[in-house]
C-alpha cells in the first residue's frame, strides 16, 4: 500500500525568556499566604501556560521521569495480566514474593527509577518513594497480594507526585516560603496534590482508560500523551 506522509506537527512555542515564571510565584505566593484556591489555579495554570511555553512545553519538562513511567505502566500491564507474583519473578525480584509491602517497593524503586543522573531522575525517585509511603499506609503486608488496582492507583498517585514536584522545583524552590505552622504547610501541599490528582485522572481516563493492552513500543508514547493532557487540563484551570 502506498505509505501517506503524516502531517507535521505545530512547533512547540517557546516560553518567554527572562523571569518566567514570575507571574505563577507571585500565585502561589497569594495561596500560601491566603489560601485562596483561585490563586492556586492561576499559579498552575500560569505555570503551564507563561513558565512552560503551553501543555508540550510542560510535558517535555518532565525529561527523563516519563520513562520511568513507561516502566511502572509496564510492570502495572503485567500484574494485570499475570499477576504481582509472577510479574516479580519475571524482574528477578521473586525473592520479594512474601516479603512486606514496604520492603518490597523499596527494591523496586531501583527497577523502575534507576539512582544518580540529572534532576528529572531525582525527581521520578522522589516521587516514586513517596506512592510507595502512600501506599504502605493502607497496611499491605505482603507486596504479593497488592491487587491490579492497587498497582494502578500507585501509578496514577506516582504521575500525580511527579508533576507537583516539578511544579515546586521550578516555582517554589527558594522563592516561596512555606508556612512554619506544620498543619498549615500541609494544607498547602494538599491543595496542590488534590488539584494536579484530578487532572492526572482525568487525563488518564481520556488517554488510557479504556485503551487495550500495549505494546512495548506503544508504552513510551502513551505516557508522554498522558503527561501532556495533564498539563493541558492544568493550562485551562482558569479558562
Amino acid at each position: 500500500p502506498l505509505q501517506t506522509t503524516p502531517p507535521e506537527l505545530p512547533p512547540i512555542s517557546l516560553p518567554p525568556q527572562g523571569d518566567r515564571f514570575r507571574a505563577s510565584r507571585a500565585n502561589f505566593t497569594r495561596y500560601v499566604i491566603t489560601g485562596d484556591t483561585r490563586s492556586l489555579r492561576s499559579a498552575v495554570s500560569d505555570y503551564v501556560r507563561s513558565g512552560t511555553g503551553g501543555s508540550r512545553g510542560g510535558a517535555s519538562r518532565m525529561g527523563s521521569v516519563r520513562e520511568a513511567a513507561g516502566r511502572l505502566y509496564g510492570f502495572v500491564q503485567d500484574v494485570r495480566q499475570s499477576g504481582t507474583a509472577d510479574t516479580l519473578r519475571q524482574l528477578g525480584l521473586g525473592d520479594l514474593v512474601g516479603k512486606p509491602a514496604t520492603d518490597g517497593l523499596a527494591r523496586l524503586t531501583d527497577a523502575i527509577c534507576p539512582p544518580g543522573g540529572p534532576q528529572d531522575q531525582a525527581i521520578a525517585r522522589e516521587a516514586f518513594v513517596e506512592a510507595v509511603v502512600n501506599l504502605a499506609a493502607d497496611g499491605v503486608t505482603d507486596i504479593s497480594a497488592l491487587t491490579a488496582d492497587q498497582w494502578q492507583s500507585l501509578f496514577l498517585d506516582f504521575l500525580t507526585r511527579s508533576i507537583e514536584a516539578r511544579i515546586i522545583n521550578d516555582i517554589g524552590n527558594k522563592s516561596v516560603t512555606m508556612p512554619t505552622d506544620v498543619m498549615a504547610a500541609q494544607q498547602v501541599e494538599r491543595g496542590l496534590h488534590q488539584l494536579v490528582e484530578g487532572c492526572v485522572k482525568d487525563a488518564f481516563a481520556e488517554t488510557l482508560g479504556k485503551s487495550e493492552t500495549l505494546q512495548e513500543n506503544q508504552i513510551q508514547t502513551a505516557m508522554d500523551s498522558i503527561y501532556q493532557v495533564s498539563f493541558a487540563f492544568l493550562e485551562n484551570l482558569t479558562s
